[in-house]
C-alpha cells in the first residue's frame, strides 16, 4: 500500500531545474537583445544635451567610438560600430562594472543621470483612459 500524501520529490526537484534553465534563458535572449541596440550619434548627442549633464561634442564622441572600437576588438562578433560608423552600441552594465575603475567624469554623469531619472519618475502624472480593448485573433482576410 502506497501513501496518498506523498511528494515525488525527485519529479520536483526537476521541475525546479527546468524553471531555472527557462528563466536563464530568458535572461541570456534579453541581454542580447539589449546588446545589439544601436544608436546613432545624433540621437546620442540628442540624449546627452535633453539630460543636460554632459554636452557631447565631436571630440568627445570620436573618443568613446575609439574607446567601443579597441574594447570590442576581442569580440569581433560584437562589434559596437555598424559597419557605416554612423551608429555605435553603448557599454553594456557588464562591461562597465567590469572595469577596475570608473573615472570621476563617469561616475558624475552617472550621479546627474539618476537624479534626473528619479525626478522623471516622480513627476510622472497616469491619468484613466477608459477601456482598452485588445484583439487576440487575427484579423479576418478579405
Amino acid at each position: 500500500m502506497v501513501p496518498r500524501n506523498l511528494i515525488d520529490i525527485p519529479s520536483t526537484l526537476q521541475l525546479e531545474r527546468l524553471q531555472q534553465q527557462e528563466a536563464q534563458n530568458r535572461s541570456n535572449e534579453y541581454l542580447n537583445a539589449l546588446n545589439t541596440v544601436k544608436l546613432p550619434e545624433q540621437t546620442i548627442r540628442k540624449l546627452y544635451s535633453m539630460t543636460s549633464v554632459m554636452a557631447t561634442t565631436g571630440s568627445d564622441l570620436q573618443q568613446t567610438n575609439e574607446v567601443h572600437e579597441t574594447t570590442t576588438a576581442a569580440a569581433p562578433r560584437e562589434r559596437s560600430l555598424t559597419s557605416s560608423g554612423s551608429s555605435m552600441k553603448a557599454p553594456s552594465v557588464r562591461e562597465v562594472l567590469a572595469e577596475k575603475t570608473v573615472d570621476p567624469k563617469t561616475v558624475g554623469w552617472m550621479a546627474n543621470a539618476m537624479g534626473e531619472l528619479h525626478q522623471a519618475t516622480e513627476s510622472i502624472d497616469v491619468e484613466d483612459v477608459g477601456d482598452l480593448i485588445v484583439t487576440l485573433s487575427p484579423p479576418a482576410r478579405k
